[in-house]
């Protein structure tokens, strides 16, 4: 079948199935709206053609050339796109449902609201691509390559990153909830209001990232380097911080309610008004931070060294000071409330 049959077939809205078009010349081709199914396009030239609006369920796009090709609100369900080459594609709102198009190029593609749910990204890039609502969803990025793309509001769940290459890549309050990125390099990187929940960075660096707002609810971030990061009114709720080092780190407001932050390292951080709120900070080091207006209200820090941090009005309501170490700075914080400690303690009668 030549190009002009295909694309009457297509103007006639019948069903496509079954087809050979491997290696055929498409490009520039008008199939918008067309419904292909087991059609095989393999190292066909499909740049610069229209497929708005169609779907193509059990086809094969391997190896195609499918530059700046019009994808938007396409639905490829069950295809394989390995080695194809998407660069540039306008991919508005497309969807790739249980499809594997690793090792494919989506470099400099406009993936506006794209959602990848439940297939295979192995080894695919995304270089310099407008990832902005894109959605990844139980899909593997083993080897993913990011670099230079775009992240805004991006959803990437549950995703193994450990592998993937997301430097020089702007996140922007994308969520990458139970997500893993142990071990990665993220130093220096902005990310801004992103979402980490309940995902895995241990010994994750960061330092000198940008974590303004970001939220770390639940995160293993043991033995984490976030030495100078940027992380105003940041979430560290409930996360393991375990080793952890926050050396110069300008957390101001952040929120460490509940915490695990054993032998965690603050020495010298802005830690002016954080909520340490029942954290477990032994052995963690506070000397030379700021922890002016900071509550530790019910806080484990016995064998913290406090030495010379600023603790002034800091609220240090029936906190563990077991083998703290202080100097005269502990006089500037309030002690335990008595009346406070005393309803606390208030139990109805029997």
């Amino acid at each position: 079948m030549d190009k002009a049959a295909l694309i009457e077939l297509v103007k006639s809205g019948e069903m496509i199935a079954g087809h050979d078009l491997s290696g055929k010349d498409l490009s520039g081709a008008d199939l918008g709206g067309g419904l292909f199914e087991n059609v095989r396009f393999a190292g066909a030239n499909l740049s610069g053609a229209t497929l708005a609006e169609g779907v193509f369920s059990g086809c094969d796009f391997s190896g195609v050339s499918a530059q700046e090709t019009k994808i938007r609100h396409v639905t490829f369900q069950g295809c394989t796109g390995r080695s194809a080459d998407f660069s540039k594609a306008h991919a508005h709102m497309a969807r790739f449902f249980h499809s594997n198009f690793s090792a494919a190029k989506f470099d400099e593609a406009d993936l506006l609201t794209v959602a990848f749910a439940k297939s295979e990204l192995v080894m695919t890039s995304f270089a310099k691509a407008n990832m902005d609502r894109t959605q990844i969803v139980e899909t593997s990025v083993d080897g993913a390559i990011f670099t230079g793309a775009t992240m805004k509001q991006t959803v990437l769940l549950g995703a193994d990153l450990r592998k993937a290459n997301v430097r020089n890549t702007k996140l922007d309050t994308v969520v990458l909830v139970k997500a893993n990125l142990a071990g990665m390099d993220l130093s220096g990187m902005d990310m801004e209001l992103c979402q980490f929940m309940d995902g895995n960075m241990e010994g994750a660096l960061l330092s000198g990232a940008n974590l303004t707002q970001c939220n770390f609810k639940g995160v293993n971030l043991r033995g984490a380097k976030l030495d100078g990061a940027l992380a105003p009114k940041a979430m560290f709720a409930n996360a393991i911080l375990e080793g952890a080092s926050f050396h110069k780190a300008k957390c101001r407001e952040a929120l460490f309610f509940e915490a695990a932050a054993a032998r965690a390292d603050f020495s010298g951080a802005d830690l002016a008004m954080c909520v340490l709120l029942r954290g477990q900070f032994p052995s963690a080091r506070f000397d030379n931070a700021d922890l002016t207006y900071a509550d530790l209200s019910h806080a484990d820090v016995s064998g913290a060294d406090f030495t010379g941090a600023t603790l002034h009005r800091a609220r240090m309501h029936r906190t563990k000071e077991d083998g703290a170490k202080f100097g005269l700075n502990r006089a500037a914080a309030f002690n335990t409330d008595n009346d406070i400690a005393q309803a606390e303690e208030w139990q109805p009668p029997a």
